[in-house]
């Protein structure tokens, strides 16, 4: 390839495979000159068929690229950051409001210079293959075993059980890797360096990672052992091995005890935990046992219900919105994820999440509503007028956050329902792309929010579900009536059934299967709960083995296993400081993010904190995550953050948040709670018409640099353990030394 465009010339190469016409939609189609390879058209995942050529996302380019991009980023009159969209991005219309900070590589610079002699293509005969779930990295790793038998045969193992492992299929073995010659292994396996394989273990489809060890009698089937783990005897470790499903295949991470008979089904496991239970299994609803509603069956059920039935539609949506409320309140607690952003369509699904936000209220969540598009009908108004009279906010979508992450705890998803055909249209495409990026997770050290969608998850095909592997992934799918067809591709931890209503003429007349309602409740879960049965215990020995170098790097992965964990406000910390005559003080905060080697978090610069920071510097902050017996204390000096930064971090907060700094005055008496609430409703009055609140000169950011980290690990015995880091001086640079104590 890179000859091939050293050749053509131009600015960029594009790398392209031929593939069906039936499937060639799902990405960006190219059309090239047949003699010079030139790319002439490109279209991103067109709605009719281009071409059967298709971008397979590898690149090569001169510098030029840059001067394109430059280009792009001035006609937009601001800084942008080059990235690839997601599928469901890049279908949205090409006049769609976007956000100013970055180009799209497909659609900004491809397509305009098409056939102007600066892009060409260079088609590939090898396999090609998306990898977008665990699943397919098996699948992969299985053409590339087949494609060794044609390239380098030398490299699969061979054996008829007798000096070697009995072999079947392509299988590679590392030259370092020992196995047992009682051990069958294969078909599409792959052992990795130093990997210890035991007598009579069995391995099929598998990817075994560097020292893995696994013991006599083991059974591993659909599955990838991280490195370091360890597999004990009779244990089993398999998976469906449907490569397209979220838990297709199970997945151990780095360090992973696995003790002897212990079996793990479908699930993935994260580094450094021990399994010690009989049997460790999520389970997944099964399909057959329910029946899944195609768009006409639903379209005739409602029917049936607003007339022989006798139902109204404000019965229905009334009915539905309990059962949205109801599922929400059985798995997150009101005490724990009490901030919900409802996003309300303009149809009945809207409605279904207006119904769900207020009897959300009553259930002592703090609902916010976003409904950029009213619809004027007596029923929707009605809805309205109820959550207006107990004071739900409801948010413009100018006045949402930048990161919905940073300020609720559930996102509602109540925008399109089985009706919706077509795309998503503005204002509600960037509404679905919050929900996405909502998703991601960074060191803003977040606890991301979870994710509801009411019947189905909103830009999904009702049928098909998400054509494009993309859009929305709920947490919790709550179907109503019957669960649709595209529900069957739901591969969240929680599915609700929201429907006691149906009566027996309509489940005749469709046959259906629905689960039963247990005790008075208005909603029933598909499937079970999971990692229903899962004990996992993190083992000191790993901890203490396989302590980071770096503390930031420590720090990271305790934190991602708080996340995981879903422990309530894992960014929460305890900061302690002292008076310049060493009285100490401590309070709890929130961390903001780890941003020019400190941790960030924001205060009143008049508080006593602040006062103390002044006088002395030197602070520290405790995080505490009892889930994990596990605790990390970050001692150091505290700085002023750049008013910029300060800046930066107060426009990301809502409208109604951003009030708060400029209310209270932290530390200073007051005559009484009244006296906020009076000065809160003043400056909500002064901003009402939208303009800008300015950030108050009194608030702003503060970084503790740290120099010196402890991380505790408890155990039951008592006999906990400590690792702590030191930072020193070496030759003008900062390194860490670490001990374990």
């Amino acid at each position: 390839m890179l000859e091939a465009h050293r050749r053509y010339g131009g600015m960029g190469t594009i790398l392209v495979i031929k593939v069906s016409p039936e499937s060639a939609y799902q990405f960006g189609e190219l059309v090239a000159d047949p003699v010079t390879n030139e790319l002439l058209h490109y279209a991103e995942k067109p709605e009719t068929f281009v071409s059967d050529r298709i971008n397979c996302g590898v690149y090569i380019f001169t510098p030029d690229i840059f001067t394109a991009i430059q280009g792009v980023s001035t006609q937009r009159k601001d800084r942008a950051t080059l990235r690839r969209v997601s599928s469901f991005e890049a279908l949205q219309p090409a006049n769609r409001s976007l956000p100013t900070d970055f180009v799209r590589l497909d659609q900004d610079i491809l397509s305009p210079l098409t056939g102007k002699k600066q892009l060409y293509v260079y088609e590939t005969m090898d396999f090609w293959e998306q990898i977008k779930n665990p699943g397919m990295s098996l699948k992969s790793s299985g053409l590339y075993l087949a494609q060794f038998r044609f390239t380098s045969p030398h490299l699969l193992a061979s054996g008829d059980g007798t000096k070697n492992a009995t072999i079947t299929g392509d299988v590679y073995i590392h030259p370092s890797a020992k196995v047992h010659p009682t051990a069958k292994i294969g078909p599409n396996v792959s052992i990795s360096a130093n990997a210890r394989i035991g007598a009579g273990v069995r391995l099929v489809s598998c990817i075994i990672l560097d020292d893995v060890e696994i013991q006599e009698n083991a059974v591993v089937i659909h599955a990838i052992i991280g490195w370091k783990s360890s597999i004990g005897r009779w244990s089993r470790v398999q998976a469906s091995g449907d490569y397209n499903a979220k838990l297709g295949v199970t997945i151990l991470g780095e360090s992973v005890t696995v003790e002897d008979e212990v079996v793990v089904i479908n699930s993935i496991v994260l580094p450094n935990k021990t399994l010690n239970v009989e049997e460790v299994k999520i389970m997944e609803k099964d399909p057959e046992c329910i029946s899944y509603l195609t768009q006409q069956q639903a379209v005739e059920i409602d029917a049936l219900l607003m007339g022989p039935s006798g139902f109204s539609i404000d019965q229905l949506m009334e009915l539905a919105g309990l059962s949205v409320a109801s599922a929400i309140a059985e798995v997150y607690r009101s005490t724990e994820y009490n901030r919900v952003l409802v996003i309300c369509g303009p149809g009945n699904n809207g409605g279904d999440g207006l119904v769900a936000a207020r009897h959300l209220h009553h259930f002592g969540y703090k609902p916010y509503i976003c409904y950029p598009k009213r619809t004027p009908k007596p029923l929707y108004t009605g809805l309205v007028t109820q959550l207006e009279s107990l004071s739900v906010p409801f948010l413009p979508v100018e006045g949402l956050p930048q990161e919905l992450s940073n300020d609720f705890d559930i996102l509602v998803d109540a925008i399109f329902g089985f009706s919706f055909n077509g795309m998503p249209r503005p204002p509600f495409d960037g509404l679905i792309y919050g929900l996405l990026s909502a998703r991601k997770h960074d060191q803003t050290f977040q606890r991301s929010p979870v994710i509801v969608s009411v019947d189905i998850p909103s830009g999904w095909n009702v049928e098909k579900g998400a054509v494009n592997s993309e859009g929305i992934t709920p947490d919790m799918l709550v179907s109503l009536t019957a669960p649709k067809l595209c529900a069957k591709m739901f591969c969240g931890p929680h599915h609700f059934l929201g429907g006691r209503f149906v009566p027996p003429s309509i489940v005749d007349k469709f046959k259906l299967q629905l689960p039963p309602y247990p005790g008075t409740s208005m909603c029933v879960r598909i499937g079970k709960p999971p990692q229903a049965d899962v004990q996992a215990q993190i083992s000191l020995e790993n901890v203490e083995k396989h302590g980071e170098a770096d503390p930031f790097v420590q720090f990271q992965k305790w934190f991602d296993d708080a996340v995981a964990a879903g422990l309530k406000e894992p960014n929460s910390m305890a900061l302690s400081t002292a008076s310049k005559d060493g009285k100490p003080s401590s309070r709890m905060i929130q961390l903001k993010g780890i941003h020019g080697e400190g941790f960030v978090w924001c205060s009143n610069y008049g508080s006593r904190k602040a006062q103390e920071i002044s006088e002395n510097p030197h602070a520290s902050l405790l995080f505490y995550w009892s889930g994990l017996n596990r605790q990390v204390r970050v001692e150091g000096f505290v700085q002023k953050v750049s008013d910029e930064e300060s800046e930066q971090y107060f426009r990301s907060r809502p409208r109604e948040i951003q009030i708060g700094p400029a209310v209270s005055e932290q530390s200073n008496v007051i005559p009484g709670r009244q006296f906020l609430h009076q000065k809160y409703k003043e400056i909500e009055e002064k901003y009402s018409d939208g303009s800008m609140i300015p950030r108050p000169k009194h608030w702003g950011g503060y970084r503790l640099i740290p120099e010196y980290f402890e991380f505790w690990q408890g155990d039951e015995s008592q006999v906990h353990l400590r690792l702590s880091y030191v930072a020193e001086e070496i030759d003008g640079k900062i390194s860490w030394r670490r001990t374990v104590k």
